[in-house]
C-alpha cells in the first residue's frame, strides 16, 4: 500500500514539474516570424477574423501552448498538419461559399487534431466536435450503424452553419469561438456581468476551458502558418492519398459486398468513410442514398465487375453524348462514368452533390442551449 502510495506521489509530482517548465520557457518567435497574427480571410469574404494574438510577454498563455506544440506535442502536431493537407483543401469551399474567413478551417486542428473518429467524454464527435443537439438540428443522422457528424463533409457543413450563425449573433469573432466552446448561452451571461461586449473585459466572467481555446486557436494558427519555421515536417497519412470518387448507394449497404467488388480492402473503405459504423447499414431515411467514397481504381473495378455479365448477353444502353451507361440494378443507383468524374478529386476536395453549405435559416433554433429566436437581438 505504502509503495503504491509513492509511486502515485513521484508520478503526480512529475507531472507537475513537467507543467513548470513548459510554463517557464522563454518564447522568442523566430525573425522571420511577426510579433503579431492576423488571420487572412477567404477570397471575397464580407467577413474579418482578427484575434489578439501577441507572441510576446504580453500573451504568455499563447506562449506556454505554442511550446506544447513544438515539444511535447511535437509528433501529434507533426501528423495534423499531415491530414491538413488532405482536409483542408475540402473544409475551404465551403468556408468561402458561406463567406466566412479562411482561417476558421484551424479549428478543428484544436478541436480533434483532424481525426474524424473522436469522441469526447461530453459526447461531441467528428473532426469539428459536434454535439448531439447540434447535429439533429443540422440534420445529421446518428443511429447505431451511422453517425454523420463524423463524416468530414456533413460535419464541415453543419459547423459552417453554426460558426455563420454565431458571428451573425455575436458580431466578434473571439466572442463566436467563445460560444463554439462553451454555449452562447454562457456568452451572454458573460456580457450580461460583465456590461459589456468587449472579450478582454469579459474573458474572465468565461469557463477557464473557454479562455484557454481561445489561446490554444491562436497558438495552433501560428505554428500552422509558420511550421517550416520551427523545423515541423508533416506526415502525411498514406491511407487518405491519391484520388478518391463519391459513389451513391440506394438501400442498403453492405461495405463487405463492396469492397469485394470493387479490390479496395475493407479498412481503406472504413478509413474513407468514418461515419459508417458497421459494415451492414439499412436504407437512409429522407436523402435515399448514401454517398461512398472510395479510391479512383476501385470505382472502375467496382463497375466492371457489375457489368461483366451484363455485356456478354447485352450491350448498354447509349447516353445522349454517345457514352455507355453502367447498369447497376438495385439496390445501386444506376449512373454513368462521366457523372462520376464529374467528383474526381485529389484526396476528398470536393463537396457532396446536392447538399448545400448549411441550411436554410430557421425562425427558432434549437433547445435552450442555441438561441431562442432567429435573429437574437442583443441587449
Amino acid at each position: 500500500m505504502k509503495t503504491q502510495l509513492a509511486q502515485n506521489f513521484w508520478r503526480e509530482g512529475l507531472c507537475w514539474t513537467i507543467a513548470v517548465i513548459i510554463a517557464s520557457i522563454s518564447f522568442t518567435p523566430d525573425a522571420g516570424a511577426s510579433s503579431s497574427l492576423r488571420l487572412r480571410t477567404a477570397p471575397g469574404s464580407t467577413s474579418e477574423l482578427r484575434l489578439s494574438a501577441e507572441l510576446s510577454e504580453k500573451n504568455p498563455q499563447v506562449q506556454i501552448y505554442i511550446q506544447r506544440f513544438l515539444t511535447l506535442g511535437r509528433v501529434e502536431t507533426e501528423h495534423a498538419l499531415g491530414r491538413a493537407q488532405y482536409y483542408f483543401p475540402m473544409i475551404e469551399p465551403y468556408l468561402q461559399e458561406a463567406h466566412l474567413p479562411n482561417a476558421l478551417k484551424y479549428l478543428p486542428l484544436v478541436e480533434s487534431t483532424l481525426l474524424p473518429e473522436v469522441t469526447s467524454p461530453a459526447g461531441a464527435a467528428g473532426m469539428w466536435q459536434i454535439m448531439p443537439n447540434t447535429a439533429d438540428y443540422f440534420g445529421l443522422q446518428i443511429t447505431p450503424s451511422l453517425d454523420e457528424r463524423r463524416d468530414p463533409h456533413r460535419s464541415t457543413q453543419a459547423a459552417v452553419g453554426l460558426l455563420a450563425m454565431l458571428q451573425e449573433q455575436f458580431c466578434d469573432w473571439r466572442l463566436t469561438l467563445a460560444a463554439y466552446n462553451c454555449g452562447p448561452g454562457r456568452v451572454r451571461k458573460a456580457i450580461r456581468k460583465a456590461g459589456a461586449r468587449d472579450y478582454e473585459r469579459l474573458k474572465g466572467f468565461l469557463p477557464l476551458q473557454t479562455r484557454n481555446y481561445i489561446s490554444k486557436f491562436t497558438a495552433m494558427a501560428h505554428v500552422a502558418n509558420h511550421y517550416e519555421q520551427y523545423g515541423l515536417v508533416p506526415k502525411y497519412p498514406s491511407d487518405l492519398s491519391g484520388p478518391t470518387q463519391v459513389l451513391p448507394i440506394e438501400g442498403p449497404l453492405n461495405l463487405i459486398e463492396l469492397a469485394q467488388l470493387s479490390g479496395a480492402p475493407l479498412k481503406t473503405l472504413r478509413k474513407l468513410n468514418p461515419s459508417f459504423l458497421s459494415n451492414q447499414l439499412p436504407p437512409l431515411k429522407g436523402r435515399g442514398r448514401y454517398l461512398v467514397y472510395l479510391p479512383q481504381e476501385a470505382v472502375k473495378s467496382y463497375f466492371l465487375s457489375l457489368t461483366k455479365g451484363a455485356i456478354e448477353t447485352a450491350p448498354l444502353p447509349a447516353l445522349p453524348g454517345g457514352e455507355p451507361s453502367a447498369s447497376l440494378g438495385p439496390p445501386f443507383a444506376a449512373a454513368s462514368s462521366s457523372y462520376f468524374n464529374r467528383f474526381l478529386v485529389s484526396g476528398t476536395g470536393y463537396q457532396q452533390p446536392g447538399l448545400p453549405a448549411f441550411p436554410k435559416r430557421p425562425k427558432t433554433l434549437f433547445s435552450k442551449y442555441f438561441i431562442r429566436r432567429w435573429p437574437y437581438a442583443m441587449a
